[in-house]
């Protein structure tokens, strides 16, 4: 988990990341979790701002993200690896 607070203290924000079991033997779900606080009015407005710009990139950054996990997890899985101690 990631915590940051901005130095002016003007919001918060939050980023995780977890595996949990997905209820089937051998299935699991890989949970990104994100939250930002804005701790004012004009702290709101211009993190909307910079939101409405960077959330496409956010989102194909998270694309990406996921596609590696999955396809290392394919890979472990296709060699029987358990551990998570196949090659990247």
């Amino acid at each position: 988990m990631l915590v940051h607070a901005s130095p002016a203290a003007i919001f918060r924000a939050l980023r995780e990341g977890r595996v949990v079991p997905a209820g089937g033997t051998g299935e699991w779900w890989l949970v990104l979790e994100h939250a930002t606080l804005a701790l004012s009015a004009s702290a709101q407005r211009k993190f909307s701002r910079y939101w409405r710009m960077i959330r496409p990139l956010g989102a194909f950054v998270t694309w990406l993200l996921l596609r590696a996990v999955r396809r290392r997890a394919e890979s472990c899985d296709a060699l029987g690896v358990r551990d998570g101690s196949a090659a990247a």
